[in-house]
C-alpha cells in the first residue's frame, strides 16, 4: 500500500468521524418531528349529560356513586418506599366508585373537556386511599394521571353516558 493511499484513507475516515454524528442527528430530528401524528391519544366528544361527584345513579339494577376524598388532585403520590411526582403539565386525580351489587370491578375512564381519554393507573388501593384521604372499604379506588388545564374532567363508568360525573379542575 502506498503512502498516498493510506493518507487518503486516514483523511476519509477523519471526515466521516466529523460529519457522521451531525448527519445522524439531523436524520433523527426529522424522524421525531414527523412522528407526532400517530402519538396523539384517542379523542372523543365530552359527554353532554352528567352528574356531580357524590350523586348516585342507578343503571342495570346497580346503584353507582362517584366519591372523592379529602383531596381530588395532587402532583405528588407517596408510595411505600418512594415518592412519585407528576411531570410538568400533568396531575394525579384520585376517585372512588361505590357500586352496590356490581360483581366485577367496573371499567372506568376519565375524559377531559378537550376530548382526551385517560385510563386508570394500576396502583394498590391502599396507596390511593392514603394519598387522597378515602376509605378503601366497599369502594373501588382509581388513580389517573391527567393533563392540567382542561377545566373539567368527566368520570365515566362502563362506557355508559348515563354513568358520567363531572369534576372541576382544582376542586
Amino acid at each position: 500500500m502506498s503512502p498516498n493511499t493510506s493518507d487518503q484513507a486516514k483523511r476519509k475516515m477523519l471526515i466521516l468521524m466529523i460529519f457522521a454524528p451531525g448527519i445522524f442527528f439531523i436524520i433523527y430530528w426529522f424522524a421525531i418531528q414527523s412522528g407526532n401524528n400517530h402519538a396523539l391519544p384517542n379523542k372523543i366528544k365530552p359527554p353532554a349529560k352528567f352528574e356531580t361527584i357524590g350523586q348516585s345513579v342507578r343503571a342495570d339494577n346497580t346503584l353507582y356513586t362517584a366519591r372523592k376524598g379529602s383531596q381530588l388532585f395532587t402532583d405528588r403520590i407517596d408510595l411505600k418506599n418512594n415518592v412519585a411526582i407528576a411531570e410538568p403539565g400533568a396531575i394525579f386525580l384520585g376517585l372512588g366508585l361505590e357500586a352496590a351489587d356490581s360483581g366485577d370491578r367496573p371499567d372506568v375512564v376519565v375524559i377531559s373537556q378537550d376530548g382526551n381519554v385517560f385510563r386508570p393507573l394500576d396502583v394498590d388501593s391502599s396507596i390511593i386511599a392514603k394519598n387522597f384521604g378515602m376509605d378503601a372499604k366497599n369502594i373501588y379506588l382509581y388513580l389517573f394521571k391527567v393533563r392540567t388545564g382542561a377545566g373539567y374532567y368527566y368520570f365515566q363508568v362502563n362506557n355508559k353516558p348515563e354513568l358520567t360525573w363531572r369534576i372541576k379542575e382544582g376542586a
